[in-house]
């Protein structure tokens, strides 16, 4: 039942066997999510179900008619929560097995959605990020600056992330690369922490040019985000060519 496997986003956690246990999560192509397990992060990794998670045809999702593109995340009560969607966003309590729903499919009222979601714990607190699409952004509402085409932004869920109307849109904090003097593409991060700096990984084309092989073949970039994590800002990051420099030998 697996066409592909695009965007994936993986958590893990220590169970009861004492063992730590991967879940990992990723768009089955444009139809749905699906997730897969492991008790190593180079597997084997096994599919415990034997279709989507959740996909087009799964009832209660309203709008929501393209549920790829997962973020995941365990927050610090050991409750799983995922968000997905195009377009429009959903996010869901996952069951205590995470590879099921403890909760109504939720609506993510983020402005000008278009894919590459995402949810982070930062000081006790839920922060959801997404890709804002191509448009112009015409009848912006919010207080902060107007988006550029193809940015990534971050909204604030409130106490409980199934609540609507508790979100607070923040800010964009990765322009799209071609603003930044590449090619423009889709643009979708990933924000990790390793020992002590943060770090955003993202969309870029700049290694098709290298490799003179143009079609819109998207590479992985790297650079250093600052965070304030006590008040849970994102201060903007910046494509380049040049990224981040190497801070321990490879084991």
């Amino acid at each position: 039942w697996i066409i592909a496997s695009w965007a994936p986003t993986v958590c893990s956690r220590v169970e009861d066997d004492g063992k730590t246990h991967f879940y990992l999560y990723f768009s089955n192509s444009g139809y749905g999510t699906g997730v897969l397990t492991a008790t190593s992060p180079v597997g084997p990794w096994e599919s415990p179900l034997d279709s989507s998670l959740v996909d087009a045809k799964t009832p209660g999702l309203g709008d929501c008619t393209v549920p790829f593109d997962p973020g995941v995340v365990i927050d610090d009560n050991g409750t799983g929560w995922i968000a997905f969607g195009a377009g429009k966003a959903r996010i869901a309590r996952l069951g205590k097995d995470m590879i099921s729903f403890d909760s109504p499919f939720a609506v993510v009222p983020a402005p000008f959605h278009f894919e590459a979601n995402e949810l982070n714990i930062i000081g006790g607190k839920m922060v959801y990020t997404y890709n804002q699409d191509w448009s112009d952004k015409v009848g912006w509402k919010e207080k902060a600056e107007l988006p550029t085409r193809c940015c990534m932004a971050y909204m604030l869920p409130g106490e409980d992330p199934l609540d609507t109307g508790a979100y607070r849109y923040q800010d964009i904090y990765l322009r799209n690369a071609g603003d930044d003097g590449f090619e423009y593409c889709n643009n979708h991060t990933h924000l990790h922490s390793y020992k002590g700096q943060d770090y955003i990984f993202y969309h870029a084309m700049y290694l098709q040019d290298y490799f003179d092989k143009p079609g819109g073949f998207r590479n992985v970039g790297v650079e250093k985000i600052q965070i304030d994590r006590e008040n849970i800002v994102y201060h903007e990051a910046q494509a380049t060519k040049k990224g981040v420099e190497q801070v321990a030998a490879l084991n």
